[in-house]
């Protein structure tokens, strides 16, 4: 387990962090993008939709 897992594991048994939803596909992970305010996701550029919005990273 990395740096960022001890530090969620610490915040979730603190009762401070939320852990992320694991979803079983892309479009199920877009179709939480857009009904939760705030959620970010990641997807393949050939994936984008309108109803959210996009950064692209390189």
């Amino acid at each position: 387990m990395g740096l960022r897992g001890l530090i969620l594991w610490r915040l979730l048994f603190s009762g401070l962090g939320q852990a992320p939803i694991e979803v079983e596909s892309e479009q199920e992970m877009l179709h939480r993008v857009e009904q939760t305010p705030g959620a970010i996701g990641y997807l393949e550029q050939s994936q984008e939709e309108d109803s959210v919005h996009s950064v692209s990273i390189k």
